[in-house]
């Protein structure tokens, strides 16, 4: 099984800049077209804490453009409350 990927991207209210840096890389990274499969997503978590970070996931698919951002691997994200951001996420 591939490994999905994720990244923290830090306190969520200050995170906008980072998100407009990874849908940019993505068109980059995918100019042509996306693989299938191939998509972003984004959850705000606390874990305990005071305030909401943003965390990235990026699908097995994304594998080259997780790597570049140095996300880590992960276990497939749960779905609750996780957020699409960009890609391909059905069959064509």
């Amino acid at each position: 099984m591939q490994s999905w990927y994720r990244k923290s991207l830090g306190d969520a209210m200050f995170t906008d800049s980072s998100i407009d840096r990874i849908i940019d890389r993505f068109h980059q990274t995918y100019s042509k077209e996306a693989p299938l499969r191939a998509a972003i997503y984004y959850r705000h978590e606390t874990e305990g804490r005071l305030h909401c970070e943003m965390v990235v996931y990026f699908t097995p698919a994304t594998v080259a453009l997780a790597l570049a951002l140095e996300a880590t691997p992960c276990q497939p994200p749960e779905t609750t409350d996780l957020t699409w951001l960009i890609g391909v996420t059905t069959a064509a």
